[in-house]
């Protein structure tokens, strides 16, 4: 059933967030459908629920779809009964919200209306004629308010995004947990090719001006293509950069270096480099390479002191290598840089490109502290500080430790033993790493079961150790099988594995005792246990 498969993320809410967003026509709360499938990567009830209070009354609009397409397999089903007549009084509103939330701007009537959705891919349309940086369609003051803008005007670039929906849906059906996130600073952005070719109109006075005052001021200046005869010249180029660079930041420093490794690479058949030359003296470079119709723009430095040369150099650029169909230009994102963004949006990118980062979780997300766990003998709960001088002589004793497999001494940072092991157990679980019970008989800390290894596709590996004086009693078994039924049954993962030395026979036996075996090799003995 279309409802059961994965909820399109892009198309609900691409920004990651839920949120209430106030607008001269509605208010709109969106909720996150990426929350709600943090748990779940395939959900038979996951819908949007978009609430408008127009003048007239209080209407909800719930389970916004009908869009049964198999590319986009998002959730949806439209209110048979809402009124047409409102829907289009409410058009507007709906996708200046849209845009203005970084939604896919899809057909109205597909999204809305009663047709069905079999064409979208056809049908796909720009949310506005004119491009959002002529803020008046958009009804927005600033360009740089818009949270996110990923629209769509031709079939190219929608088979792009639905491309990456269909991926992103093959990693969510790998990875139970997991979390979708888009943010600002990652944005590209994307320019008309004959918008950077031509800065015509009004919007581009300012660009225009400051490139007539750089020809006025540096007549004889020129812009060429580079090669790899040019590198003692693009070499120079950096050196005159480095002389006037003011960031003093790791990260620009470190993006500078990269620059100029990068651009040891021209004359390469993969990029095209070209600079803006004075008397022998290159006083900007660029680099970018092709992909498809789209210039990919990796590097623009230009000296300081020459007015101008930044605007003439994006031109310039544009003018020569931007030819036989290239149509877009990707000047990629402003890395969150304030400047970089006022210079990004100075130029009016068409629309903001997003990028998907997907982060693989465990099963970890489903508890936030370690539960305590009581069994016929054993208490086993999260270490203490009153549990450090006990916990650090489990952790130092050499003959039991040999079978644990690990030497603590090779990640060993120098504190002090009783302050160091308890320091490691409890980061290893705040990074989602690993969850370390300890094993209390009578109050008093006997030994530690450790859930590891998490594989991010429902399973973890489990290992127990107890302290000298009390093995042979059980206890470790006891301990084990409890933390194995609960990582099963309240954690919810798939399966858990353990192993064991072959010369170890306790262990082989404790094992045997609550898991079954699942192969060996020369060294261990390999065990499973699965709901």
């Amino acid at each position: 059933r279309k409802e059961q498969q994965i909820v399109s993320l892009e198309v609900l809410d691409p920004l990651g967030v839920a949120r209430e967003v106030k607008f001269a026509y509605a208010d709109i709360l969106v909720f996150d459908p990426a929350h709600m499938l943090k748990r779940h990567g395939a959900a038979a009830d996951v819908n949007a629920v978009l609430g408008f209070q127009p003048v007239l009354k209080n209407l909800k609009l719930q389970y916004a779809d009908n869009a049964d397409n198999d590319l986009l397999n998002a959730g949806v089903r439209l209110v048979e009964d809402l009124d047409s007549a409102l829907l289009r009084d409410l058009h507007d509103a709906l996708f200046k919200l849209l845009a203005l939330h970084g939604v896919n701007a899809l057909n109205a009537r597909k999204m809305l209306g009663s047709e069905g959705g079999d064409t979208l891919e056809g049908d796909a349309h720009a949310l506005f004629a004119d491009r959002i940086s002529d803020r008046e369609n958009t009804g927005v003051e600033h360009s740089d308010d818009i949270a996110g803008i990923c629209l769509v005007d031709d079939g190219a670039l929608l088979r792009h995004e639905l491309l990456r929906l269909r991926k992103a849906e093959r990693l969510a059906a790998r990875y139970p947990y997991f979390r979708f996130s888009s943010p600002r600073v990652w944005r590209d952005y994307i320019y008309a090719a004959e918008d950077l070719c031509d800065f015509a109109g009004r919007r581009y006075s300012g660009q225009r001006n400051h490139i007539n005052k750089f020809r006025k001021l540096y007549p004889d200046a020129a812009f060429r293509p580079l090669g790899k005869s040019d590198l003692p010249l693009i070499t120079q180029f950096f050196r005159d950069y480095e002389a006037v660079f003011t960031k003093a930041s790791d990260s620009a420093k470190n993006e500078l270096r990269c620059a100029e490794k990068m651009l040891r690479m021209t004359g390469s058949p993969h990029f095209l480099v070209g600079g803006m030359e004075l008397d022998g003296k290159l006083l900007s470079v660029a680099m970018a390479e092709r992909c498809g119709d789209t210039l990919q723009i990796h590097i623009e430095k230009a000296l300081y002191g020459y007015e101008g040369v930044y605007p003439a150099t994006v031109q310039a650029f544009a003018q020569e290598f931007a030819v036989d169909g290239v149509r877009w230009l990707n000047r990629e994102d402003d890395a969150g840089d304030k400047g970089l963004r006022t210079s990004k949006l100075q130029y009016l990118p068409d629309h903001l490109g997003a990028k998907l980062r997907f982060d693989v979780l465990n099963e970890l997300v489903n508890i936030t502290e370690i539960p305590t766990l009581t069994t016929a003998r054993l208490t086993l709960d999260a270490l203490t500080d009153a549990d450090k001088t006990a916990y650090a002589a489990l952790c130092l004793d050499d003959d039991r430790n040999h079978w644990w497999g690990y030497d603590f001494r090779k990640d060993y940072d120098g504190t002090p033993y009783e302050d160091y092991f308890l320091a490691v157990a409890r980061e290893d679980y705040a990074r989602s790493r690993a969850v370390n019970f300890a094993v209390r008989l009578d109050g008093a800390l006997i030994g530690e079961v450790v859930l590891y290894r998490f594989d991010s596709c429902g399973g973890a590996e489990l290992g127990c150790r107890v302290s000298p004086g009390f093995a042979g009693h059980g206890y470790g078994t006891e301990a084990f099988a409890a933390v194995a039924d609960w990582a099963l049954y309240r954690l919810h993962l798939a399966h858990v594995v353990a192993k064991c030395y072959k010369e170890n026979d306790a262990s082989y036996r404790m094992l045997s005792s609550c898991m079954h075996r699942a192969g060996e090799d020369e060294t261990f003995f390999y065990f499973d246990k699965e709901v």
